[in-house]
């Protein structure tokens, strides 16, 4: 399996977060997934370039910037 970062921000200790992970891996439909990329944290554009050109059929990048990938969605967001 490829390096995975993994944060399990609801769980009380490493192996729970561990059972949990395991458990929902075995309920994955791998022919109905969609992946998902957010432009957070040390986002740039060049990993949403790497993440556009994933051969992936199903795939929407979240972004705040407009970016030529048509998997791009730019979110606007309020200040308040």
């Amino acid at each position: 399996m490829a390096d995975i970062e993994i944060h399990f921000m609801h769980y009380q200790n490493e192996l729970e977060a561990s059972k949990k992970w395991n458990y929902r891996v075995m309920r994955l439909n791998y022919n109905n997934l969609i992946n998902k990329f957010c432009e957070r944290d040390l986002c740039n554009a060049e990993l949403v370039d790497e993440f556009s050109k994933l051969d992936y059929q199903r795939k929407v990048c979240f972004t705040s910037k407009d970016y030529p990938h048509s998997e791009c969605i730019k979110l606007k967001m309020n200040m308040v």
